[in-house]
């Protein structure tokens, strides 16, 4: 509503959609409504398998970045690697060109020059997923935290939100099951992903978890609260 408030007082005449992000069949409504109806489901469905498409591949990419980049030999090649890689993901127009774009991204990978006898310091990021997953927000952190030698473990994106869509994020399932003891029911802004996957990362010998999220965030500081306390 603040947005809303701002926007409209600079002079702007728009319409706004909320949009319920747990529903599939209220964002294809939501859509229909704001498109037009005329050629819709062909024109959504085109589209929904290029953003599944690119979201995969740009998942794949950046989980070889946090999985390279603490034991990369040259710094700072794991991220130029991931940057050009991510460009051609953007580049790609058509499947043919994604799955070139996904087969060259796993080679250039390959290429970059690692020294596996490194035994790094094995770290999660969790938290509120706009935090988490934007780099000039929390200040690139991934890429911090993997120059300095640490493996980052981040399981949170578009990717995994377009799966959660689908019932299909079977992995943020199990770590809403180790949250229910805890907290029974969600609030909002994954709190009990937050909770869960620091379980499992503990579970799994994980040194430390970072745990992010917005100042006032409430479901975010009530995990922590948890958090603490466990």
């Amino acid at each position: 509503e603040l947005q809303e408030k701002i926007l409209r007082s600079m002079g702007y005449d728009f319409e706004i959609y909320i949009i319920n992000q747990n529903s599939i069949v209220d964002i294809i409504k939501r859509l229909r409504e704001m498109l037009g109806h005329k050629g819709f489901y062909r024109k959504f469905w085109r589209a929904l398998r290029t953003l599944v498409n690119k979201s995969r591949t740009a998942h794949m990419i950046e989980r070889m970045a946090r999985e390279t980049r603490c034991y990369e030999v040259n710094k700072g090649e794991t991220t130029k690697v991931m940057n050009q890689c991510l460009q051609l993901v953007d580049q790609a127009k058509t499947f043919r060109e994604m799955k070139r774009a996904r087969k060259k991204a796993i080679r250039m990978f390959l290429e970059i020059q690692v020294d596996k006898t490194r035994n790094p310091i094995k770290v999660a990021i969790l938290g509120e997923i706009y935090v988490v997953v934007e780099s000039s927000i929390n200040f690139s952190i991934e890429e911090l935290l993997g120059d300095m030698g640490v493996f980052v473990f981040q399981p949170s994106g578009l990717y995994e939100w377009l799966k959660h869509l689908v019932r299909l994020d079977f992995t943020a399932k199990k770590a809403v099951t180790l949250a229910k003891p805890y907290l029974k029911y969600t609030t909002g802004a994954k709190d009990q992903y937050t909770i869960g996957y620091t379980i499992k990362c503990s579970q799994e010998g994980y040194d430390g978890v970072i745990h992010l999220y917005p100042f006032t965030c409430m479901p975010q500081t009530m995990a922590r609260t948890i958090l603490d306390t466990g």
